[in-house]
């Protein structure tokens, strides 16, 4: 019966990826971690852009009037890609 229990164990070990260094190993999982952290430099303060303060704010209602005055005062604005690198 033993032999059974033991055979099932070592099986069940092998079997599912675990080892017996696993189950004494101590808690050092932040002892072995590498540090991702990189340095970088702070972004520019970012400037108000003065075309989107002067779009005036939707209404709330959602009537077929409403909607209309939403669209029609609905600006595309330029968007300037030239500082991506």
């Amino acid at each position: 019966m033993i032999n059974k229990l033991a055979i099932i164990t070592i099986s069940a070990l092998l079997l599912g990826g675990c080892t017996l260094g696993d189950v004494f190993k101590t808690g050092d999982a932040a002892k072995d971690e590498k540090s991702m952290a990189v340095a970088t430099s702070t972004p520019a303060p970012v400037r108000q852009d003065q075309e989107l303060e002067v779009i005036p704010s939707v209404s709330t209602g959602s009537d077929t009037s409403s909607l209309e005055a939403d669209i029609n005062n609905t600006k595309v604005l330029e968007e300037d890609f030239s500082d991506i690198k």
